[in-house]
């Protein structure tokens, strides 16, 4: 776990809403976390990785210049393949889908907390109860057999 300082701190308490953000000083933010997912990795970022990862959604990561079709009350946290999934000033995590010409949000949980308990319960059971790995020389996902 990792808890914020400097700018970071500072760029985590525009990311989350006040009591989230007071929550994460207090008990810190996991650092980079991947997820073993059905088809890609999941990616949960670091709070050193939140502002360079807006790149590409909020702003484009080449010129700099904000997105129009971005809504600039969500800031991206986390994505499976470059789908991201982000939290609003509502302190609400949505998913959308990149490629799809705008930008849709459609609401997987209602805050950070409940996001972050429903990946623990993803990684419960597909990687703690039913040993999901990722097999090296495949390149895939697989079930571990019993």
């Amino acid at each position: 776990m990792e808890r914020p300082e400097g700018d970071v701190a500072r760029f985590c308490e525009t990311v989350f809403v006040p009591p989230i953000a007071a929550e994460i000083a207090r008990l810190g933010y996991p650092k980079r976390v991947e997820i073993p997912w059905i088809v890609e990795t999941f990616y949960l970022y670091g709070l050193d990785d939140l502002s360079d990862r807006q790149g590409g959604y909020r702003f484009n990561g080449h010129t700099g210049v904000p997105s129009t079709s971005w809504d600039p009350d969500r800031f991206v946290i986390a994505d499976w393949a470059a789908d991201p999934v982000t939290v609003g000033s509502d302190g609400s995590v949505c998913y959308s889908v990149h490629g799809a010409g705008s930008w849709t949000y459609t609401r997987i949980a209602a805050d950070l907390p409940a996001f972050l308990q429903l990946l623990a319960t993803w990684i419960r059971y597909f990687v703690a109860d039913h040993g999901l790995h990722y097999n090296e020389a495949s390149g895939r996902f697989a079930f571990l057999s019993n």
